[in-house]
Parts: structure tokens; C-alpha cells; sequence
């Protein structure tokens, strides 16, 4: 079953990347460039996974916060690269 992932990442090849797998996947996706762009996508749609680059250029992924507030039943996980 296809998800709905918000996106949000600053760098242009990362971004590339996510979204080519996303869509081979046959994923809905959309994509922000800094938190305050997804804080605003995720007023008006919900989404089923949120990828969100911890180091955003604007400061961490504060969209994270918010939406787990909105979502009770949400989990986070965090996942490094090694």
C-alpha cells in the first residue's frame, strides 16, 4: 500500500535520491526544503512517514515536535548513517 511521506531535506542530491526511491517504491511524497515549509505541508495534509534531515540549515527538524503533538498515536525513531 502506497504511503504519504513529507520530505524535508536541504541538499539537492539527497533530495534526488529519496525521491527516485520513493517513486520506484510507488510512494506519494512531498518534498520540503527547510522546517518552516513543513511545519506548512503538514497543516493541511497528513502524512504516513516523515524523513527528515536532522541537520536542516534553519535548525533541527522542529516539524517533528509538532506533528508527533497532532498525532498521539505517532512513534519517532531516530536512524543514523554509518
Amino acid at each position: 500500500m502506497p504511503l504519504k511521506v513529507l520530505v524535508v531535506d536541504d541538499h539537492a542530491d539527497t533530495l534526488d535520491l529519496l525521491t527516485r526511491v520513493l517513486e520506484r517504491w510507488g510512494h506519494f511524497h512531498v518534498i520540503a526544503h527547510s522546517t518552516a515549509e513543513a511545519q506548512k505541508m503538514a497543516t493541511g495534509l497528513r502524512f504516513d512517514v516523515l524523513l527528515c534531515d536532522y541537520q536542516l540549515g534553519d535548525g533541527t527538524c522542529d516539524v517533528l515536535g509538532d506533528l508527533r503533538n497532532r498525532i498521539p498515536h505517532s512513534r519517532c525513531g531516530n536512524h543514523w548513517a554509518r
